[in-house]
């Protein structure tokens, strides 16, 4: 009965250690990131379009480092070619102006700026293009909303690999998939577009509007930082309770010690009949040199 009780304690021991185990690599010292909702898109001095992306770090403490950053807009293989294998996905990859980000603070963002027309040029890209626009005049001031509309079903994507910088930890993050409806003529206002409701338009050929004015607000809004959020981890909670509940608190972690012992201290013992020889030899064992 003794040996079944000791194993079933061990059991439960290890299963609670390797419970808190995961939770505390995957939501205490792993990295964290945000994605915004939206793609913005803005008219840079030379008359460019430029697409956005943004992430943000909702760590209150620890910073992300080593950020690799890759956009890729993705196709149905089937909406290109009649007869692929559906679920099969054909893309090209986005030029990032910013791929490799060294470090993010603690609840600090980061804009993420594609250049979408020299991502044309591309010889992947350029093949995509064909299929879907056949005439080659049709070719002629893409822009990506325009891109995604023609081929049913496609994307854009942004991925990025990053290191916690206290623990090292690794993680992998995918943004949703962005379709054209999510992307907006406008700068961030925190983790959300600013929509100027001139959607197709450029900010130039609106009337009455300082566009020099207009860039200067949104940039002061894309650097300022949402409110902080309260933490509710589970950590904070139990050092509140601790402190509320002293002798419970120390009723708690003798339990824990006592329960752990069980689980990684074997039994040790001795056949029956062994006698003092059976001692003897059991403490020489230890008594010889090494």
């Amino acid at each position: 009965m003794a040996t079944v009780l000791t194993t079933l304690i061990g059991l439960i021991g290890g299963f609670l250690l390797s419970a808190l185990f995961w939770y505390i690599t995957v939501h205490v010292i792993s990295p964290q990131i945000v994605y915004a909702e939206d793609i913005s898109k803005i008219i840079d001095a030379t008359g460019r379009d430029v697409y956005r992306v943004k992430i943000r770090n909702p760590s209150k403490r620890r910073g992300i480092i080593d950020i690799s950053v890759r956009v890729s807009v993705r196709f149905p293989a089937n909406s290109l070619r009649a007869g692929a294998r559906a679920g099969n996905i054909v893309s090209f990859s986005l030029n990032v102006e910013n791929p490799n980000i060294w470090r993010l603070a603690p609840g600090k963002s980061q804009v993420i700026d594609i250049d979408f027309i020299n991502s044309l040029l591309k010889k992947s890209a350029q093949d995509i293009i064909a299929t879907l626009y056949p005439v080659k005049d049709q070719r002629a001031d893409l822009t990506l909303e325009a891109l995604l509309h023609r081929g049913a079903g496609s994307y854009v994507r942004a991925s990025l690999l990053c290191y916690d910088e206290w623990s090292g930890a690794r993680k992998y993050f995918e943004s949703k998939k962005y379709i054209a409806d999510d992307i907006k003529t406008g700068f961030f206002s925190g983790m959300s577009v600013a929509s100027t409701n001139t959607t197709g338009k450029r900010l130039e050929q609106l009337p009455g509007i300082n566009v020099e004015a207009s860039h200067s607000q949104a940039n002061a809004a894309t650097l300022s930082d949402p409110p902080p959020v309260k933490s509710v981890r589970w950590y904070r909670r139990l050092k509140r309770w601790s402190a509320a509940h002293p002798g419970k608190a120390a009723t708690l972690v003798v339990a824990i010690g006592a329960v752990v012992t069980a689980a990684v201290v074997p039994r040790r013992g001795f056949p029956a009949g062994a006698g003092a020889s059976g001692d003897r030899d059991f403490a020489q064992t230890f008594d010889r040199p090494c």
